[in-house]
């Protein structure tokens, strides 16, 4: 059988074909993006000093400690999963648990949603009152003391895991791994 214009034809194969039918084992994953349908594997869990604390991170590797102490701060509930020993310094995460009702409360004064969010237009100083309003922030130096020695803190990254916004918001996968990684609960903010 003779084809009279093969690559059309080959094209229209591919482009009419139902990709999301094909049931995926581990042995079919393409990490090089071949078949971007497929499911890829999440990246290796690795903080380093150097890097933002989630995944990915530039420099080697720290070793993770698990430390899984809780306290309660500034009338908010925090848990420190893991402090990693890194060459060039020490990382400690911080987790702050926001009340539902205070992520509730402050996107109605502001009437924040994600329908009008790309919407609105803020001033500098408006900008700087929903910083110090938003339940999420919270800005702190930390000092770690280490053998009699005082350990300043030198830079942090963050991230957020919000299930008050609704399913039509996706939140971050970076949020999502941090909750996975350390066994904190998906529901809570």
């Amino acid at each position: 059988m003779l084809i009279e214009h093969p690559w059309r034809h080959l094209h229209e194969l591919q482009s009419g074909f139902a990709y999301d039918t094909i049931q995926f084992t581990e042995d079919d994953y393409d990490l090089d993006m071949m078949n971007p349908v497929a499911p890829q594997p999440l990246p290796k869990w690795e903080v380093s000093f150097e890097g933002e604390f989630w995944v990915g991170s530039r420099g080697c590797a720290g070793k993770e400690l698990p430390f899984r102490k809780e306290f309660d701060w500034a009338g908010t509930h925090w848990v420190i999963p893991s402090i990693y020993l890194c060459g060039k310094g020490i990382v400690v995460d911080f987790c702050m648990r926001v009340e539902h009702a205070a992520i509730r409360d402050f996107l109605k004064k502001r009437n924040l949603t994600p329908e009008n969010d790309a919407e609105l237009q803020f001033t500098q100083e408006q900008q700087l009152q929903l910083d110090l309003d938003n339940p999420f922030h919270m800005e702190f130096h930390s000092l770690l003391h280490l053998n009699g020695k005082e350990l300043h803190s030198t830079h942090g990254h963050g991230t957020s895991n919000n299930p008050c916004l609704g399913s039509e918001y996706v939140v971050e996968d970076k949020a999502k791994r941090v909750v996975a990684h350390y066994g904190l609960d998906e529901s809570a903010a």
